[in-house]
């Protein structure tokens, strides 16, 4: 890949150069040139400037071609060397996973074979002691006081291998129980997710178990230790990435529910109106007249909307009118060509009458909403009055007033 570009490379490099009048030429060329440079002398000095100013504007614009395909190229092999790196990492992280899988399956041969030497151990048929054996191991015992003979397997006074089986299921099922637990545990610790209740602090059968200390320190060998030393510092790291999700999502709520206590009070003071005076008149003048309701604003606006209310419900009122007076003309005239043009006139005219009408209470609906976007204006204005003063051509304007007012003769 390398090779082919830098081939394209200095082909296009090859190409530029040729193309260029300034770079030298051949013997054969100069031989052939020389006697037309003379005779053609005055003709070269004659050479209008504009056409070597457009020869080197193109060997400008040539170069400038040359260099954006070299940085492009260059770009190019830069990413081509990343993807590289990339790959042979992702190749050593599947060889560091294949070598742990096979290393897991030898792990998982092998304790499957010790089991199965277990259980042929554990199962398989044993051998009938002869009666005189048995009467010698039992004389040897009286006599000297220590057993001559302890075999586990063919003593008659221990137990059978059934419950000997019965205890390894149970071992099997308990510790299968267990697995199941951790598994779950790592799936909580890995979505961040953990319960109080289900880890319980229980505890654990304790058996008394003699070792040597030979065996003692066979046990505890290094690699033991190592391991032993992996799975804590893995455990650490656990709960050290636990703990910063958990703090992450604590501020993360704690952040939202101030947010949300910010809109409350901010839908709250937009609301009920605050009165401070109120208070104070109390204080001073105590008479017996009831203190007054707070009135918030949108109670406010359904009082001023109930006169648009009462309009509605009389043009419905109207128009029921109208076509109880058309029901009953219809039935009581005779339906003539005359009687039905006049129907038909009178039912246009009102027809015009209601489309009027209806547009008259969308203007009405629109100077209302005009009316409430000034209310929410001013009531920006005094939330932040103390910031900025309101200016008195605001409060004495009267075309709220003028908006809002309603005329019955209407």
């Amino acid at each position: 890949m390398r090779r082919t570009v830098l081939v394209i490379a200095f082909c296009l490099l090859g190409f530029v150069l040729a193309g260029s009048p300034r770079l030298p030429r051949t013997s054969a060329d100069q031989r052939s040139t020389r006697s037309p440079s003379h005779s053609n002398s005055t003709a070269g000095v004659t050479l209008q400037p504009s056409s070597r100013n457009s020869q080197r504007n193109r060997e400008q614009y040539l170069f400038n071609v040359f260099e954006v395909i070299v940085s492009t190229l260059e770009s190019k092999l830069q990413r081509i060397e990343n993807l590289d790196k990339a790959v042979e990492h992702l190749m050593r992280r599947v060889e560091a996973l294949d070598s742990r899988v096979n290393d897991n399956i030898d792990k998982t041969d092998a304790v499957i074979t010790k089991l199965r030497t277990l259980d042929l151990k554990l199962f398989n048929t044993y051998p009938i002691m002869s009666a005189e054996a048995i009467h010698a191991a039992k004389v040897g015992e009286n006599g000297s006081g220590t057993p001559l003979i302890h075999m586990i397997h063919h003593d008659r006074n221990d137990r059978s291998p059934e419950t000997l089986g019965e205890k390894l299921v149970s071992l099997d099922q308990k510790v299968s129980d267990i697995d199941h637990k951790l598994v779950n545990l790592k799936n909580q610790l890995d979505n961040n997710f953990l319960q109080n209740d289900d880890i319980n602090a229980e505890a654990s059968e304790k058996k008394p178990v003699s070792m040597s200390v030979i065996e003692i320190t066979k046990a505890m060998s290094n690699e033991v230790m190592n391991h032993m030393t992996i799975e804590i510092e893995n455990l650490r790291q656990a709960t050290g990435n636990m703990d910063r999700k958990l703090q992450f999502h604590m501020n993360l709520v704690s952040d939202n529910l101030g947010a949300m206590y910010n809109m409350i009070t901010d839908v709250h003071e937009a609301i009920v109106e605050k009165k401070y005076g109120g208070d104070r008149q109390n204080r001073l003048n105590l008479t017996t007249t009831e203190a007054p309701v707070k009135q918030s604003k949108i109670d406010r606006i359904v009082e001023q909307m109930h006169p648009m209310l009462t309009v509605s419900e009389k043009m419905d009122q109207v128009w029921n009118v109208v076509m109880g007076t058309k029901t009953s003309v219809d039935d009581l005239l005779p339906k003539s060509d005359e009687l039905l043009t006049q129907t038909q006139r009178q039912e246009r005219a009102i027809n015009e009458i209601h489309a009027d009408l209806r547009s008259k209470t969308n203007k009405i609906i629109e100077n209302l909403e005009g009316v409430e976007s000034r209310l929410k204006k001013h009531e920006d204005v005094a939330t932040l009055g103390v910031q900025r003063p309101i200016p008195a051509e605001l409060l004495l304007d009267p075309t709220i007033d003028r908006l809002v007012e309603y005329d019955p003769s209407r």
